[in-house]
């Protein structure tokens, strides 16, 4: 599809004492029109957005590129007010994501092997009309995120090849990768090994936890000053797509920043 969006958000942050010092709030308002090209998909009905969201995060990691120590914890809702009467469009969005880092192994007093867990969920819902959320809201799964807005990195699996190509209003994905860092200074450069599994359902009626596309594989990541981090990995989809009855199978694909 092809999407235009204008208008205007304002954010309020800041940072809480308790119950510790990682703790942060985000409160937003978004003033949007949404509108799509031809030849878009006929299921989004463009319209005047207004949005009100919140983020409650906590963030208390050593280190932002290679992570040896700490969590990543985010709660976020989006509420447009399309329902209320006030704009067109009516959604409500609601993502949890957590992360954790645990260091296995020291060399000359630097983690070099460590272990993360992590994962994610989203629910979309609307109160009147699932016509009105705009498409880049809606959820996309498989790639390495970088084909578009709302896409979610699924490695071993193609660009948003799983789920719905008009999107999906539910999501699940966990990731567990074993990473060892060759070097921190001046280039810092890791690889890993990793096992992934997640999917896409059309609403909540429909969710299947167990039922997820699963794969495996390897990749390295670098931060190479001032490009940013970069990377590429190789994993095996051992699942079918929404395309084929066959396993995705291998699929080498690269990353660009935090996805």
């Amino acid at each position: 599809f092809s999407m235009r969006r204008t208008g205007i958000t304002v954010n309020l942050g800041r940072r809480f004492k308790w119950p510790d010092d990682y703790w942060r709030g985000d409160w937003s308002f978004r003033w949007m029109y949404n509108d799509v090209g031809q030849g878009s998909s006929s299921l989004f009905v463009p319209g005047t957005e207004i949005t009100l969201s919140q983020k409650y995060s906590r963030i208390s990691i050593n280190n932002q590129f290679f992570p040896s120590v700490g969590s990543r914890f985010s709660l976020s809702n989006d509420f447009a007010l399309g329902s209320l009467g006030i704009g067109t469009t009516d959604y409500l969005k609601t993502e949890l994501n957590y992360d954790s880092f645990n260091p296995i192994l020291s060399i000359e007093g630097q983690d070099r092997l460590v272990f993360m867990l992590s994962s994610k969920w989203g629910y979309l819902t609307s109160f009147k009309s699932l016509s009105t959320i705009p498409p880049i809201e809606r959820y996309y799964l498989g790639g390495n995120g970088l084909s578009g807005w709302g896409v979610t990195p699924l490695r071993g699996y193609q660009d948003r090849s799983i789920g719905s190509d008009n999107g999906s209003y539910v999501l699940a994905k966990y990731t567990a990768e074993l990473r060892f860092a060759i070097s921190l200074d001046p280039m810092p450069i890791y690889v890993y090994a990793f096992g992934e599994a997640g999917n896409v359902w059309q609403s909540f009626a429909k969710t299947d936890p167990f039922d997820l596309k699963r794969s495996a594989g390897l990749g390295v990541h670098l931060l190479i000053n001032p490009i940013g981090m970069i990377g590429f990995s190789y994993g095996y989809g051992f699942d079918p797509t929404n395309t084929s009855k066959a396993p995705s199978g291998w699929q080498f694909l690269f990353h660009l920043g935090q996805q």
